[in-house]
């Protein structure tokens, strides 16, 4: 049985493809080969429970049953390749297999590390921006200074630092932004209302112990201490507090790309020190109304000016003829406009809006 890790990452299909490649060795100066049927491999769940879950647990081993070879020895050694394997699309850090070897009737099992290289797949995460009235934005206008931002990060592989400093992952915000500090997100967020559980996951509790923020330019950098560790499919939530650009940014903008990628060596428990790997620099998604792939940094609003039809006290149906200038055109984006009038004023009892005359 090869055992695959993680092991809550793998999902095999039903089948797997193998081949055994005999060991061929020399005799009296000519090329041999030796005997090797190919075996045959059934993906299973490493726990059975078919009786009481539909469909089973996620298969994440392999049973490899052998045919006719010929002895292996100390100078025979026969390959099995597997191929067209399902990998977890999470992906995973830097690992190593486990199998176990049983005779035919499966007594005297022996288990075993694989040794030399690792397994490694390229980790992926998703993210978005909580957008909503209420939660953070509080300026949202280009140039505005420490505005208030929420983000939502799932992580699809498992980060855990070996040595300290060595696997975290990096929140990249769209050119122009400044990182200035991070934080927990709090349980009253409007977007949260509404979801039970919330999944508002958290990380950094303890600076010392778990792992710190780092932040440089649009870059804001989480670093796990020596065995700190954040498990695949943890819903992270953070407060960002951050400076705008100076320069406005459209929803639809092609620049206005928030982005996550994860960075590590090894999956939680193997001790050797692997090459520092980074996985898959992942753009922030739409995923519903409240969760967005970015927010817009609003430009301002110029020239702005008004003259009213009728300019006699207490006057009834009177007409304001508005002026002002923007910054960007915004075709397709629902822009918005609101006009707030001195106390006394009044829209009663409705607003009429036209366009003025030409």
């Amino acid at each position: 049985r090869v055992f695959l890790w993680p092991l809550t990452q793998w999902n095999l299909t039903d089948i797997c493809v193998i081949a055994c490649i005999p060991h061929i060795h020399s005799i009296g100066g000519e090329l041999s080969p030796t005997v090797c049927e190919s075996p045959v491999c059934k993906p299973e769940a490493l726990v059975d429970a078919t009786a009481t879950v539909p469909g089973g647990f996620q298969k994440n081993t392999m049973r490899i049953s052998f045919s006719t070879m010929d002895p292996i020895t100390s100078s025979i050694k026969h390959t099995i390749a597997l191929s067209n394997l399902q990998l977890p699309t999470g992906g995973f850090f830097s690992t190593t297999l486990a199998a176990e070897l049983q005779a035919e009737d499966g007594g005297k099992p022996s288990y075993i590390l694989s040794v030399g290289a690792l397994l490694y797949v390229k980790p992926s995460a998703v993210g978005s921006v909580v957008s909503g009235t209420g939660d953070g934005e509080d300026f949202p206008f280009r140039a505005d200074q420490g505005n208030t931002l929420y983000a939502r990060v799932v992580l699809g592989a498992t980060l855990w630092a070996l040595e300290g400093d060595d696997a975290g992952f990096e929140l990249r915000l769209p050119p122009g932004y400044v990182c200035v500090d991070m934080t927990q997100a709090e349980a009253n967020l409007v977007a949260l209302q509404s979801l039970a559980p919330q999944g508002r996951g958290g990380i950094g509790l303890d600076d010392v112990s778990d792992g710190y923020w780092r932040f440089s330019g649009q870059a804001c950098n989480y670093i796990l201490r020596r065995h700190g560790v954040v498990y695949a499919g943890s819903a992270i939530f953070t407060k960002l507090l951050v400076n705008n650009p100076v320069f406005a940014l459209q929803r639809t903008d092609s620049d206005n790309v928030w982005s996550l990628q994860p960075f590590g060596r090894v999956y939680p428990g193997i001790a050797t020190v692997a090459v520092e790997k980074y996985g898959t620099m992942s753009t922030f998604v739409d995923s519903s109304t409240n969760f967005r792939r970015n927010v817009p940094v609003l430009g301002r609003l110029s020239d702005a000016t008004l003259s009213p039809m009728l300019f006699g006290a207490g006057q009834g149906q009177n007409w304001l003829s508005v002026f002002f200038t923007t910054e960007r055109g915004s075709p397709g984006t629902g822009p918005k406009i609101e006009l707030r009038v001195p106390q006394g004023f009044g829209f009663l009892p409705r607003c009429r809006v036209e366009p003025l005359p030409s």
